[in-house]
């Protein structure tokens, strides 16, 4: 852990390290609000454009499964600043550029850009949260970073709505913040692991010293859970749609409460991991998701949509602060910025996935059964995790 010289230096890196946290959110949650209007522009008579653009939205996931792992074993090697900053840099002119495309393929390009950026900013932003805080102050600061990120979604949601009211392509603007944030990483971002050659070549055959199969565990986990959670801002949107309630506005409020509720229950994770340990968080996180989605596939009434999301984004925001403190607890300083990656890895995996799971449950039932699915597994995990919880 870096000792920081005072506490204006400590709070200068934990805003850095908040904003490129939530670069994440500002890729996805601005945008759920304009998919349709986006699908509608670029249809062309397409019956299959609907779930062209879900798939598009979520294609940086694709992106960052493929570069990831070459970014986490890149920055143990090279720093992390350095990364950082260029994708910053990447991310901000692949997200803007998309205010002026005429063509669902340049679309689909900048995406993919988009998600290549966002593989370092992530991968350098987990691993310089390793480099500079440790214990319970790595603890807090994952706590705050769910409810910043989430409290951010939450906000962005509602910028998306009301931008895409005007047009959609004026919700692009937002990624201006990746080139502001350039200087202000240069000024703060101090302290970072650097691993020579011969080190990294070293420590690159010395797997066995990770606890393997309490990582893989994880971030197995990490796909399922993140698959989950992109149901929300994917197949929301065009629930309203299909029963005639759709509006920008509508779901960016419907998406943004959900945030809202990830945020909340994140700012509670630190006072409750005093009390019970990792593994129960895993139990009681995966039962309200069960929970939330499991009541959001029956109601009849989708005027209660709201209070499902709420118990399932309680669910969500325990099990993702859990995720990242309790796989960055047990694993090696040496391999951290690889095991980040995987981090990366499996949590856009996931996000890539969500559409292309729920897409065969949709096509036969609609969009409110796939939550009924993705409920049974959530509930199927939370009884599995207890029953093991002496293990993890």
């Amino acid at each position: 852990m870096y000792k920081f010289e005072d506490n204006n230096a400590r709070f200068a890196v934990k805003l850095t390290l908040l904003i490129t946290s939530a670069m994440t959110m500002m890729a996805f949650a601005p945008l759920s609000a304009a998919l349709p209007e986006i699908a509608r522009e670029f249809s062309n008579n397409n019956k299959n454009i609907d779930f062209i653009i879900k798939l598009s939205f979520t294609i940086p996931s694709l992106a960052i499964i493929i570069t990831s792992p070459f970014y986490g074993i890149l920055i143990d090697y090279t720093g992390r600043k350095k990364i950082l900053i260029f994708s910053l840099l990447l991310y901000g002119i692949s997200g803007t550029i998309v205010i002026f495309i005429t063509s669902i393929e340049q679309f689909i390009i900048c995406r993919i850009i988009s998600g290549i950026a966002l593989s370092g900013i992530m991968t350098t932003s987990t691993t310089l949260v390793g480099d500079n805080f440790s214990g319970i102050h790595r603890q807090r600061f994952m706590s705050h970073r769910g409810a910043f990120v989430n409290y951010s979604a939450v906000i962005l949601n509602l910028i998306g709505g009301v931008l895409a009211t005007f047009n959609w392509r004026t919700v692009f603007i937002v990624f201006i913040v990746g080139l502001l944030m350039i200087p202000v990483t240069i000024k703060t971002i101090i302290y970072e692991k650097i691993e020579s050659k011969r080190k990294l070549k070293n420590k690159l055959g010395t797997e066995s010293r990770l606890p393997i199969v309490l990582i893989i565990f994880g971030l197995a986990l990490n796909i399922i859970i993140n698959s989950a959670f992109f149901m929300i801002p994917i197949q929301t949107p065009f629930l309203l749609k299909e029963i005639n309630q759709f509006s920008p506005l509508l779901s960016g409020i419907t998406t943004g409460t959900s945030a809202a509720a990830v945020a909340t229950s994140s700012l509670f994770f630190l006072s409750l991991r005093k009390k019970i340990d990792a593994n129960m968080i895993f139990v009681i996180g995966f039962f309200l998701v069960f929970l939330g989605f499991f009541s959001l596939s029956q109601i009849n009434n989708l005027n209660f949509i709201y209070p499902c999301i709420v118990i399932s984004g309680a669910g969500f925001g325990f099990i993702q602060a859990n995720m990242f403190t309790w796989i960055l607890d047990i694993t090696p300083v040496e391999f951290r910025g690889r095991i980040s990656g995987g981090i990366a890895m499996t949590t856009f995996g996931g996000q890539f996935l969500s559409p292309i799971l729920s897409q065969p449950i949709i096509e036969i039932y609609g969009n409110q059964y796939s939550f009924l699915y993705s409920s049974l597994i959530m509930g199927f995990i939370s009884i599995i995790t207890f029953l093991f919880r002496k293990k993890i």
